[in-house]
């Protein structure tokens, strides 16, 4: 339930950064950043080791491709927002 509750909070949090980006606030730059990191760190810790080394893993090859993609996603989605977030000083708020 816990568990529930803190996923929910952060699927919140990461359309709340996308709003703010909308409105051309810095700070949603900022909370998505959070947001990428948080995913990525998460998938890390929780699921890399099977992914790597786990065979048969959930429903095969498709479960491994989907948990790569999240990492590779995220990772990807925290450069990027860490980038806009350094150039943004000037043209946000």
């Amino acid at each position: 339930m816990a568990a529930g509750m803190l996923l929910s909070l952060a699927f919140i949090a990461q359309v709340v950064g996308v709003l703010f980006i909308l409105h051309r606030r810095r700070s949603g730059l900022g909370v998505t950043l959070g947001i990428a990191l948080f995913w990525f760190i998460g998938a890390v810790l929780d699921h890399l080791h099977d992914v790597l080394f786990a065979w048969p893993y959930r429903e095969g090859i498709i479960s491994k491709a989907m948990e790569i993609a999240i990492i590779v996603s995220m990772a990807l989605l925290s450069v990027i927002s860490a980038i806009a977030l350094f150039q943004a000083r000037r043209s946000y708020e």
